[in-house]
């Protein structure tokens, strides 16, 4: 039985003044926080793909250099040369269009306790 759903939840939320506790300020923030953290794994997930790719390119490039060396073929090796620098100039331009200049934090609003009318 899930904690919302407890038959004495308000005798669990109601201190000795007599005044049951309002639920509403913990909902919103913990809404807040459940909106954060979907759109960090969206994120997350994006900049994973961003890295496998990067990576694959590399690796692309790595095979693609060692065929070259190995048949010692000088006009293969001037190709890859030109092309690394393209992909490398592209990869830069896209980290650097992809990454805000000064970032905001996420700040997650914490409530407020209650007042205890009894102090």
């Amino acid at each position: 039985m899930g904690f919302l759903r407890h038959p004495n939840l308000r005798t669990l939320l109601t201190p000795r003044t007599g005044t049951p506790v309002s639920l509403q300020p913990l909902i919103a923030a913990l809404t807040t926080m459940t909106n954060a953290l979907t759109l960090l794994t969206a994120e997350v997930a994006a900049n994973r793909t961003v890295v496998e790719s990067a990576v694959t390119l590399l690796n692309g490039l790595t095979d693609a250099l060692h065929q070259a060396l190995e048949s010692d073929d000088e006009e293969a090796m001037q190709g890859l040369v030109t092309e690394l620098q393209a992909q490398t100039a592209a990869l830069a331009n896209a980290v650097a269009a992809n990454t805000p200049a000064d970032p905001e934090p996420v700040v997650v609003p914490v409530p407020e306790p209650a007042a205890d009318p009894a102090a």
